[in-house]
């Protein structure tokens, strides 16, 4: 939020222009970005089974959710095997 007097001819406050921004959606684009970057100098480091726990941690926090959960499709196309 921006908030400049406006003064009158006396150089006297007359009133305020405010003006207010929504920045929720670039505050979320950049906690993306961090994130992106944090599991990629993860994975460096770290084995697939880390970085996917990494990222059932990451989506949790960004969905404020407690749950999460994923599931891999084996070579055969037809079993699933759930991660949680």
């Amino acid at each position: 939020m921006t908030i400049t007097p406006v003064r009158d001819r006396g150089g006297e406050i007359a009133h305020f222009v405010a003006v207010k921004q929504d920045v929720s959606e670039r505050k979320r684009v950049e906690e993306l970005i961090r994130v992106r970057l944090r599991m990629v100098e993860f994975v460096a480091t770290h084995t697939l089974e880390g970085l996917l726990r990494l990222t059932l941690d990451e989506v949790s926090a960004l969905t404020n959710s407690p749950i999460g959960f994923f599931h891999f499709v084996a070579e055969d196309q037809k079993t699933l095997s759930l991660q949680t």
